[in-house]
């Protein structure tokens, strides 16, 4: 029979405790911790969650043109970003995370040393897999 709620399934983990005497623990929080035999077909199964989205970029922008010794701001725009999420420019000094969410993430730094290209990676996390083509370029103004 079909209830009023439907659920959706990503991943199932069947789940076996075993003492050192080789038997199956009875998970079931109801039973008295009976002990079952390893041979029987005791499995407990757990819902994990719904499934995980794809981080997705849109694209980055900066509060203005990028220029040696000015602090810019960078915004992410996009979908299922991680909260994670880490962003690295070449000669940038102090970047920081000013705030995130799913669909967009701002990062601040001060643009130091040499105007120029300057390479740009955005990560799901530090030392983490890329989220955008990157790295990018951007050209910092003297």
């Amino acid at each position: 029979m079909m209830n009023q709620f439907s659920m959706k399934w990503s991943m199932v983990i069947v789940i076996g405790l075993f003492t050192s005497s080789g038997c199956l623990v009875d998970t079931d929080p109801g039973s008295e911790g009976e002990m079952e035999d390893a041979d029987a077909a005791s499995e407990v199964i757990a819902e994990v969650g719904e499934e995980q989205c794809t981080p997705s970029i849109g694209g980055v922008s900066a509060s203005s043109t990028p220029r040696l010794n000015s602090t810019i701001t960078y915004t992410i725009n996009g979908s299922c970003l991680p909260s994670t999420i880490a962003m690295w420019i070449g000669d940038c000094d102090g970047i920081y995370k000013q705030s995130g969410n799913a669909s967009q993430a701002r990062f601040s730094c001060t643009h130091r040393w040499t105007a120029g290209i300057k390479e740009v990676h955005i990560k799901d996390r530090p030392g983490g897999y890329h989220l955008y083509p990157s790295p990018f370029t951007i050209n910092v103004f003297p």
